[in-house]
């Protein structure tokens, strides 16, 4: 019987949490969740916590991957800033989001290319992807050694990044 409890509580658990990051309540502010909703698709561990890396590294990676960053979009989000005017600091080009961090902004572009040619000494066809589906590798591969150099290079991105604001 306590089986069977512990499933049924964990069953309504999962059915929660798929609800709370399902929703798609989007204003001027934007929706915290819409990275984690984006990359998180199943209520499991990921293998990514399991590797034996320095943590720092991991807690920055994490920190891109839930929107809990220093980058302009949570920034602006707690500072009640409307999305669109939340540009940011380093290129002042666009919206600051995970996206743009990753993939777009040109004051990383020495860090990205290193970090970008990492990954395609792994994977060749990387730099045929788009840029979604560089951003969703990078957050999503359970790959070990992919999601090793991923955590290094998102880290040292984070860093630079934060050593500049």
């Amino acid at each position: 019987m306590t089986v069977s409890i512990y499933k049924k509580l964990k069953n309504d658990f999962i059915k929660f949490w798929d609800h709370s990051i399902s929703k798609n309540i989007i204003d001027k502010r934007g929706n915290k969740l819409r990275t984690y909703k984006d990359l998180k698709k199943k209520f499991e561990m990921e293998d990514f916590l399991k590797l034996d890396i320095d943590r720092a590294d991991i807690s920055n990676f994490v920190r891109i991957r839930i929107s809990n960053s220093i980058l302009m979009i949570e920034k602006g989000r707690h500072r009640k800033i409307d999305l669109e005017n939340r540009i940011c600091p380093l290129c002042k080009f666009e919206v600051e989001d995970e996206l743009h961090f990753t993939i777009k902004c040109t004051k990383l572009n020495e860090l990205r290319i290193k970090f970008f040619q990492n990954i395609s000494d792994i994977l060749p066809s990387f730099n045929n992807l788009s840029d979604i589906e560089k951003f969703h590798l990078i957050f999503r591969s359970n790959d070990y050694d992919v999601s090793k150099c991923c955590i290094k290079g998102i880290s040292e991105m984070y860093k630079f990044r934060r050593s500049l604001t």
